[in-house]
């Protein structure tokens, strides 16, 4: 929660119209001689507009005419302010701007200071500075703008540590919590970037950096599956074509007048029947010489 110190808030929000008011009023005072009196005329009578509810309402109520403040302004402040604040007043209830009486001497006020050779400093800390520390602080930017800095504090918990100056309309942020989130940036940055890397084409490859390809244990499953069913691939194919794996027949045959379909599946079937013939020999074989081994061990 900020907390915000001094009744004179120097960063408050001027607008241009009550900046125009304000320089004009410093001209005619500069002229005069007056800018200082001015000035503290001004004070005088935002103070004193501030402490009475009937006299700002007298000058805010759009309601009461002109003709009728014009009296009220000059029963009060007639013979009571200069002749330069009171025709100033009389001026701004014409204009019907006499509601940001308060904003034009904040104005006023900024602009004297720029005479001065003064420049505002707001310095927010999450602890409360000391004088001496506000001291330096002032001294510090006195010498690196070539000024007077006029030092304001302001406490805000949520910054965490470190200090944030406004210095006139800039502001330098050294705050712990604008560095944790700099940080937090740059981590959410630098993450994103390693993603994208990872996911370009390698030059010599042509496949994603950083995402493992799986081509390779394919090839080595094809392998061993094609181990584990030595049927050739035409035998496979002409299954295909007499049925599904459950051994229906829902599957869709070649037409009959296909004769290229046709000497494929004949071929296919020689292939299979051959490999049948062959594997019914090995059997043979096998077979056979196991009854050789088991009459020559019966014979000894």
């Amino acid at each position: 929660m900020a907390h915000e110190n001094t009744a004179d808030n120097p960063v408050k929000v001027i607008d241009a119209v009550s900046m125009v008011y304000a320089r004009s009023l410093m001209e005619l005072a500069d002229e005069a001689g007056a800018v200082e009196d001015v000035a503290d005329e001004l004070t005088q009578l935002v103070d004193l507009i501030a402490a009475t509810p009937d006299l700002s309402a007298l000058l805010r109520n759009r309601a009461i005419s002109a003709a009728a403040r014009t009296r009220s302004i000059e029963a009060i402040f007639s013979g009571r302010v200069s002749d330069l604040t009171y025709r100033f007043l009389q001026v701004l209830n014409d204009k019907g701007r006499l509601d940001v009486l308060t904003t034009i001497h904040a104005a006023y006020v900024r602009l004297l200071k720029e005479k001065r050779g003064e420049v505002d400093v707001l310095v927010t800390s999450a602890q409360p500075l000391s004088d001496s520390q506000l001291q330096t602080v002032g001294q510090k930017v006195s010498a690196a703008i070539d000024g007077k800095a006029i030092v304001s504090a302001n406490v805000d918990e949520s910054i965490i540590g470190g200090l944030k100056l406004r210095i006139g309309d800039k502001q330098i942020d050294g705050s712990v919590a604008t560095q944790l989130q700099n940080i937090k940036r740059d981590i959410i940055a630098r993450g994103r970037e390693s993603i994208r890397s990872n996911a370009r084409p390698s030059p010599s490859t042509g496949e994603a950096v950083g995402i493992p390809n799986d081509s390779a244990h394919c090839d080595q499953g094809s392998e061993r599956r094609a181990k584990a069913k030595p049927a050739s691939a035409a035998v496979r194919n002409f299954a295909m074509r007499r049925g599904g794996s459950d051994g229906s027949t829902r599957q869709t045959r070649a037409p009959a007048n296909s004769a290229p379909q046709k000497q494929a599946i004949e071929s296919a079937s020689k292939r299979a029947r051959t490999a049948t013939e062959l594997s019914k020999a090995r059997g043979v074989r096998r077979k056979a010489s196991r009854h050789a081994i088991a009459r020559s061990a019966n014979s000894r």
